[in-house]
Formats: C-alpha cells, sequence, structure tokens
C-alpha cells in the first residue's frame, strides 16, 4: 500500500511519517505503519533548510602558538631531564698518604711564614684533592640500635652533618687550568657541578672564573656560569671551604700543581 492508494476520511488525523490522513484515535498509522504515540518529531531550531556554517580555521598566530606552546614544554622536560642526570667526577690522581703529605707542608709553611720568612708551599693533585676532601663534612651513617637517650643524640648528630650542601669536591689541574667537581644537595636531590677555568685568589679564599661548565649534564652558559660560580664561592656557608690558611699572598697553579706564596 503506497500514498496514493490511501484515502481520506472524514474526522481524520496526518501521519506525521507519510501524511496520510486516516481516522482519528489510531494506534497505527494504516500506510507506513508508524506508531503514533512513540513519533518524536526532528527538532529544526533553524528551520529544516537552515546550513550550518564550517568551523572557522584557528589563525596562523594561534597556530604558531599552538605549536610553540608543546616545543617548550618538550624544551623544559629535557632540561629538567639534563639537570637531574649527574655528570661523571673527573678522574683525580690518588694517593694513600696524600693527605698526610698535605697537612705536614701546610704546617711547615705555616710555620716558616709565620716567622716573618717568605715561603712557598706546592700541591699537587693528590695533596690538594686528600686536602679538601679532609675539610668536608663525613657521610651521615645509619644509626645503629641503641638506648633512647643515644639515639636522640645520634639523630642530632646526624642533622648537624646534614646541614652542609655540599657532599663532594674534586678539582682536577691541569697546566694552568683547574676543572671543580662539585657535588651538592638541593631539597634533597644531589646534583653536579662542573666548572672549568682560571684560578683566582681574593681576600684569602679560593675562587675561580669559569670559562665552561656544566650543571648536571646541561651545559650552562656563560652568564650562568658566573652566577653558579658566584652562588659556590661566595655564598656563606661554602665561603670557609674555600679559604686558605692566613699569610698567603699568591695562588697559581702551574704544570699541574697549586703552588702558594706567603708574604
Amino acid at each position: 500500500m503506497n500514498e496514493r492508494d490511501c484515502k481520506p476520511d472524514a474526522d481524520t488525523t496526518t501521519c506525521p511519517n507519510c501524511g496520510f490522513r486516516q481516522e482519528a484515535g489510531r494506534v497505527e498509522c494504516m500506510c507506513c505503519g508508524l506508531i503514533l504515540d512513540r513519533y518524536r518529531p526532528k527538532a529544526y531550531p533553524f528551520g529544516p533548510d537552515h546550513k550550518i556554517p564550517a568551523e572557522k580555521r584557528p589563525g596562523l598566530l594561534r597556530r604558531t602558538y599552538r605549536i610553540l606552546r608543546w616545543f617548550v614544554l618538550a624544551g623544559t622536560l629535557v632540561t629538567l631531564a639534563l639537570i637531574l642526570r649527574n655528570s661523571a667526577p673527573p678522574s683525580i690522581k690518588t694517593s694513600p698518604d696524600a693527605n698526610l703529605r698535605a697537612e705536614t707542608k701546610i704546617v711547615e709553611f705555616q710555620s716558616t711564614s709565620g716567622r716573618g720568612v717568605p715561603a712557598t708551599l706546592q700541591l699537587d693533585e693528590a695533596e690538594l684533592n686528600a686536602w679538601v676532601q679532609s675539610k668536608l663534612p663525613s657521610a651521615v651513617q645509619e644509626p645503629s640500635p641503641t638506648a633512647p637517650e643515644q639515639r636522640g643524640q645520634d639523630e642530632d648528630t646526624a642533622v648537624g652533618q646534614a646541614q652542609s650542601n655540599v657532599r663532594d669536591i674534586r678539582l682536577h689541574l691541569d697546566g694552568d687550568n683547574i676543572t671543580a667537581y662539585v657535588l651538592f644537595d638541593l631539597h634533597g636531590k644531589e646534583l653536579s657541578l662542573i666548572l672549568e677555568g682560571k684560578l683566582e685568589f681574593h681576600d684569602g679564599c679560593l675562587r675561580m672564573v669559569p670559562t665552561a661548565g656544566k650543571l648536571g649534564s646541561l651545559p650552562l652558559m656563560e652568564t650562568t656560569l658566573r652566577g653558579a660560580a658566584s652562588r659556590l664561592f661566595d655564598s656563606p656557608e661554602n665561603r670557609d671551604k674555600f679559604c686558605l690558611p692566613p699569610g698567603i699572598r699568591d695562588v697559581r697553579i702551574e704544570e699541574g700543581k697549586l703552588i702558594l706564596s706567603s708574604r
């Protein structure tokens, strides 16, 4: 049965699907079989012939911003990963009696210069590193099971030992250049800093003029190097670690040795 075969009747209603007029009150359309109570008309808020405009493409500036945003995020993650990845420390010369030799030379140097006689102190790489290592705080060890009173004292000692943020210092001497490797603590995370450059001596303390360096595995720019060196050598926590005995007139590096001269 099609629409032209369906004849309208008096007191009728029109099927909303096929337009067939039929007796009012029917549940099912006689022409198309539509269940009239279940019919839900389609919504055309702007009319059935309204065309939805195509979505406008973002402009060049907005697309550039979206791309740069992802590049900045990726660059930040890469930079953070490089900083957190510590560099390997330089290979330095070591000797079992290096610290004893260094202390003996320093005592003799202080004794001679204390009498007003000019003196010269020479420390090789092994002696210099042994002396620097002896000035660093001891590593914090795990407390052994003890009485509560003793345990409290051990915890206080551990806290005192952990106050210094410098964990390790290694110095490599090459000609008249020096490479300083510093391992320090930053909010519970150990980070490495490598500075290469020339050694200077001001106000009784050593410092460096860096020419290259890395924070973790991230190469540092010149301005960043200067800031890092200033913070390392001039901070109140670390300044005393780089100070030498009084009476020193000059400090220089020659042929892989640290040479100190008294007044």
